[in-house]
């Protein structure tokens, strides 16, 4: 999918609102948006046409009357005048990319201006030139309409994908891939390992313009969170943390200033509970024995990826790796069934997975897994000792599929065989033995839910075109939950029965946009 078709999606998901805030529309693009989509340049334009008012004159003019090509060059001169005489072409490309994404202006307008750093132009999802993106998108797209749910419609996954991150370290015990890889893109190369104090000191310039959005951004109200009971607290007069009740999720939600910070919520109660301050904490996993929390850090932009842990009560958060430890950065891990082990994508400074690695939960190398090709997202650990994981195809054209590999050593084996071209993620393990996995679509992170079972027949959990992403399930296999939206187009919490015996219905209490929850195995 290329940039303006992004935008298209990222405007039909969460409104033409994003556009209205630079803050907030730079730290959704950097969620959003997959490794590759943009380079930085591409996106400092592009916010720079909200911050200095030239998307808004554009569109005021188009809806006045003018023709869209002349609004798109008054809209960019003013822009390349407003940034100091800058490039008039690539600013007047950026103001076309805004104007198609609200359905304004055409490819062909794009295709106009493209540079050397925008993304090859094709015509819109679906087809022609639409006024009203949104309504005219088939419910088997993408891009469902609040007219089209008879259940709940889905919202894009940023989360799990390969995202810009930090330099990571790598000794000699953690070879670089081959050479000869069909996918070089993703190989590594040695780098000096970056100071933490860096980090730190970028936390603060960055809280000033929003944080990384985990999933997406809610017009949410000011209300401070209420003080709640701690249902994953310490027990008084023991040093033992209390486990997270079966019935709480834990996920991150992301308030109106872009602030994102993890809290659990019950999904029986809505009782929630906050166990992190933000303002950059999403993606969390949760231990087998509910004890144990490892969520990820993302202070700047482009991410940083950096994995912490800490008590399921929010106590003692503490980065995964030390200076010796397997790498500094990495995606979602996945612990073991017994809850002593990480699996783990680490990924360089440029934020691409280089490797599948198993970790002790002081961030120590035990092992790495060989792939039979690169690994992207996903991970989850089976009972009989094998991952599974999300792979990239020889071209990035290709969509991704499921693999399996075992953590003692043997060659990968295929988990799904793939659809149509849909590309297969957020695997989740339940321990009746049955794997849960997106099949997204036109998006990579957005489809249909489906399963596997023991026998390997695949099937579709509910009925197609859902258009759901980060699906989970409980921790006993009897439920899952998801992220959707609802019929106002707001993404929310869905809990459903594993069996559909009762309708999916929201999981109330959350103060903002949640973002992929962690409940059972994941």
């Amino acid at each position: 999918m290329q940039l303006h078709e992004r935008l298209y999606a990222l405007r039909s998901t969460l409104g033409a609102k994003v556009f209205e805030d630079a803050d907030t529309f730079r730290a959704v693009l950097d969620d959003f948006l997959d490794e590759g989509d943009a380079t930085t340049g591409d996106i400092n334009v592009l916010v720079d046409a909200v911050r200095l008012d030239a998307y808004r004159r554009m569109i005021g003019m188009i809806e006045s009357g003018a023709e869209p090509r002349a609004a798109v060059e008054a809209a960019g001169a003013l822009l390349a005048r407003e940034r100091g005489g800058a490039d008039i072409v690539g600013c007047r490309w950026a103001c076309a990319l805004l104007g198609y994404a609200v359905g304004k202006v055409d490819a062909a307008e794009v295709r106009r201006y493209e540079t050397s750093h925008a993304s090859p132009m094709t015509g819109h999802p679906g087809g022609g030139t639409l006024a009203d993106p949104v309504a005219a998108q088939d419910v088997q797209g993408t891009v469902p309409t609040s007219a089209s749910l008879a259940s709940p419609t889905g919202i894009p996954s940023p989360t799990s994908a390969a995202t810009p991150a930090a330099a990571a370290d790598r000794t000699a015990r953690i070879p670089a891939p081959p050479v000869t890889s069909p996918y070089e893109q993703y190989g590594h190369e040695e780098r000096g390992r970056s100071r933490r104090g860096k980090i730190v000191l970028l936390v603060g310039a960055v809280a000033v313009v929003g944080a990384i959005i985990a999933g997406a951004v809610v017009w949410a109200n000011d209300d401070e969170p209420d003080a709640q009971s701690n249902p994953g607290g310490s027990d008084p007069g023991t040093n033992e943390v209390a486990a997270v009740p079966d019935s709480a999720v834990v996920v991150a939600e992301t308030a109106e200033d872009g602030n994102s910070r993890i809290v659990s919520i019950d999904v029986e109660t809505g009782t929630r509970t906050q166990l992190t301050d933000g303002p950059t904490d999403r993606l969390p996993t949760i231990s087998p024995d509910r004890r144990t929390i490892v969520y990820l850090k993302s202070p700047t932009f482009p991410m940083t990826i950096e994995p912490y842990v800490m008590a399921a009560d929010g106590g003692d958060p503490h980065p995964l790796f030390s200076d010796d430890g397997a790498c500094t950065y990495g995606s979602r891990p996945a612990f073991n069934p017994s809850g002593d082990r990480l699996a783990i994508i680490c990924v360089t400074e440029e934020g691409k997975p280089f490797g599948l690695f198993v970790v002790g939960l002081d961030g120590q190398l035990i092992a790495e897994v060989e792939t039979s090709g690169p690994p992207v997202t996903g991970v989850t650990w089976t009972a009989d000792d094998r991952i599974i994981y999300s792979q990239a195809g020889d071209t990035e054209s290709e969509p991704y599929s499921l693999e399996s590999v075992s953590v003692t050593g043997g060659p990968a084996e295929p988990v799904t065989s793939g659809q149509g071209g849909a590309s297969d993620t957020y695997a989740d393990w339940s321990a009746p033995g049955i794997v849960l996995f997106l099949r997204g679509r036109e998006q990579k992170y957005l489809g249909d839910i489906w399963t596997i079972g023991q026998q390997g027949n695949e099937r579709p959990w509910m009925q197609q075109g859902a258009a759901v992403t980060a699906p989970t399930w409980s921790p006993d296999g009897s439920s899952l939950t998801y992220l959707a939206e609802d019929d106002s187009g707001e993404k929310r919490l869905w809990v459903a029965p594993t069996d559909l015996s009762s309708e999916p219905r929201i999981v109330e209490g959350l103060q903002g946009s949640p973002g992929p929850p962690a409940w059972g195995s994941r």
